[in-house]
């Protein structure tokens, strides 16, 4: 009876050895599984990341490329506007050498006027002398 309660209190410690050892597998393999949903999560991460990157570089050469353009269209917006002022400032030379030669002109008749009243008075005075 003795060998008996031993070979049962051996049994009850070698089923508690069981038990625990298949309580630590069951809490290896929640470890594992959750090592493994980390292990994707991290992947899962280093894809979007790498997409990321990717995408930054696009907006990047498309930003540059905008960049170049919008800096093209400013450019030729400076060369009209220094067009359009230069092509004013010529006119307004221009408009002022024709008010200069307009006045040319006018004071040249006034001194011709003048001249040939000099010359009909200067006559007429003359003639009353002899």
């Amino acid at each position: 009876m003795q060998k008996l309660m031993l070979q049962i209190q051996e049994l009850q410690l070698s089923n508690q050895k069981l038990t625990d050892k298949n309580t630590s597998l069951q809490n290896s393999d929640k470890q594992l599984k959750r090592a493994e949903e980390l292990m994707q999560i991290v992947e899962q991460k280093e894809k979007d990341t790498e997409m990321l990157a990717e995408y930054s570089k696009r907006e990047k050469e498309k930003f540059q490329r905008k960049n170049e353009q919008l800096s093209k269209i400013i450019e030729r917006e400076a060369e009209c506007i220094a067009e359009e002022k230069n092509r004013k400032v010529r006119d307004k030379s221009e408009i002022k050498q024709r008010k200069v030669i307009k006045f040319a002109v006018a004071a040249i008749s006034i001194l011709m006027i003048y001249s040939m009243c000099v010359t009909v008075h200067g006559s007429a005075t003359t003639q009353a002398y002899l």
